[in-house]
């Protein structure tokens, strides 16, 4: 057990003590990120350099090429030790739970070739039906049998789905199987191939049909489409359904009061498990909290998972990740990247329904192909660069907005996905709770340790003391410029940032810049401290 546990990152006071700033490391390039938390002008105001005032986080991750990735136990010791008690410690205990398949639900083949006939098939699904009737405590336990509808059938074997179903209902009513609202029938339909626009005609005839005859859902399976294979599966029915025909059949199936599914649910207590399981390791080390993602959960499925670990983890702060660069999908609708800040919203007020202070708002995913409107292609970053950048996923207005409104909740957002020094400064300027910044801060090194493993690695990242406190500078700088009444300090601070924004971290006249911006910052934070103490 790590001796120098420090409080949950949530206590972090970010309206005295600025942004905090998160840098990511295997351990290699802790002792920099700590050695410029100690030497900035926060420090220097407080003349302290504990983590609650410097406001300095060494997270964690294996930046491998595949994204980010957890640690182990020599990393979590290599960070610990360098650390010592004097930035926060946080880790990614992984973009993807681990995402278990449940059984499928029982299948029955109507109208296929040759065909059963109906009293087979009805003696086929009360068979199903039977042990879920027949319980040890004589209640019936909840089930769902799937009718396989053959792809493209014919009006005939449409019709006898319609005689199955009035079979059914027979049968419930002569107390065969439960409620209809437990014992439930729903349509399938297989396509061997990859489903396309050909046939969202036929889906769309099963949702009517399954509106027609009050069954609640109609799911659909088919070859995985590329990025569901790149990945080992993404959210719901985009594993087997392009976003725009998926988003048409989901439009569909909604007006019908009819459930849109996958073949393939997953196992969400497992889901849960997982992550806690990883929080519990990054517990026991003495950080202060960490982040888990929720891919490839549909928004129902990441609901249950965050409402197990919310309630789970306590004294730590367990932050669940929004990805603005992979799909929303709900039980409705698709919302892709170019509307990221639309799902943020719906998102931020579940988390918050279930107790969580903390999130991260990330653009993490470098596979492809990539599900995304723009620059199909590319990566996404945080921050649009300009207003006909494609690679920018927000404006930082719209970072403001979306302050505003977690802040409302209770929320504090952890902002990162490629932040630059610009950004640093404009983010500080709208008193975000923190970002994360790796790639500003450092610089491409050999391949070693941990990561060299990586076939697909040519090199990777490790924070330099200059990189670091340039951004932790900036950080600072676009703070205190917001929220100083002094007009001639807010001015020299604003130039004297401007000058660092423009020079790269391994310009020899970084360090002097660097000094000029300090003394205007000491003298920023100790104003405005003494402000906020009147």
């Amino acid at each position: 057990m790590n001796a120098n546990h420090l409080r949950p990152l949530e206590h972090y006071d970010a309206e005295r003590f600025g942004p905090i700033l998160g840098v990511s490391d295997v351990g290699s390039g802790v002792a920099e990120i700590v050695r410029a938390a100690d030497a900035s002008a926060k420090a220097a105001a407080a003349t302290t350099s504990a983590p609650d005032v410097v406001g300095v986080i060494v997270d964690g991750e294996r930046m491998t090429s595949g994204g980010e990735a957890p640690i182990g136990p020599d990393q979590y010791a290599a960070i610990t030790a360098a650390s010592a008690g004097r930035v926060y410690n946080t880790t990614n205990v992984s973009i993807r739970v681990s995402a278990r398949n449940d059984r499928p639900f029982p299948e029955v083949e109507v109208a296929g070739k040759p065909s059963k006939g109906v009293d087979a098939v009805v003696a086929e699904v009360i068979r199903l039906f039977s042990p879920f009737v027949q319980t040890p405590d004589g209640k019936p336990r909840p089930l769902l049998v799937r009718l396989v509808v053959p792809a493209g059938a014919d009006a005939s074997a449409l019709d006898t789905v319609r005689q199955v179903v009035a079979a059914i209902d027979t049968a419930r009513r002569d107390h065969k199987l439960g409620p209809a609202n437990v014992h439930r029938v729903g349509l399938l339909v297989i396509y061997d191939d990859r489903i396309d626009s050909a046939d969202l005609d036929f889906i769309k005839q099963l949702i009517t049909l399954a509106k027609d005859l009050h069954l609640p859902q109609v799911a659909v399976d088919g070859d995985l489409v590329p990025a569901a294979r790149a990945r080992m599966g993404v959210q719901g029915v985009l594993n087997v359904l392009p976003p725009d025909e998926a988003n048409q059949l989901l439009g569909y199936a909604t007006q019908c009061g009819v459930e849109l599914a996958p073949r393939y649910t997953f196992d969400e207590m497992s889901s849960a498990v997982g992550v806690w399981a990883e929080m519990s390791a990054a517990q026991h080390y003495g950080f202060a909290g960490a982040k888990y993602g929720l891919t490839p959960l549909t928004f129902a499925e990441q609901t249950n998972v965050v409402t197990a670990v919310q309630n789970w983890v306590t004294g730590f702060t367990a932050i669940p990740a929004f990805y603005a660069d992979t799909p929303f999908v709900s039980d409705t609708e698709i919302i892709l990247s170019d509307a990221a800040a639309n799902a943020l919203r719906i998102w931020l007020d579940m988390v918050a329904a279930h107790g969580t202070r903390v999130v991260l708002v990330d653009c993490p995913d470098r596979m492809l192909p990539r599900i995304d409107p723009q620059a199909p292609m590319s990566p996404r970053r945080l921050l649009h660069s300009s207003q006909t950048d494609p690679s920018g996923v927000f404006t930082v207005a719209q970072i403001a907005e979306l302050h505003s409104y977690a802040k409302q909740l209770g929320i504090r957002i952890l902002w990162s996905g490629g932040i630059p020094a610009q950004g640093a400064f404009d983010l500080g300027r709208q008193q975000v709770f923190g970002i994360f910044s790796t790639s500003s801060t450092a610089q491409s090194v050999a391949v070693g340790g941990v990561l060299a493993s990586d076939p697909q690695l040519p090199a990777e990242d490790e924070p330099t003391f200059d990189g670091v406190r340039r951004i932790h500078a900036l950080l600072q700088a676009g703070f205190l410029c917001a929220v100083l009444n002094d007009s001639t300090l807010v001015d020299t601070i604003h130039a004297a940032a401007q000058s660092v924004i423009a020079t790269p971290p391994r310009d020899h006249t970084l360090p002097d810049l660097l000094a000029v911006l300090d003394t205007a910052l000491t003298t920023g934070w100790t104003t405005h401290w003494k402000a906020l103490d009147r």
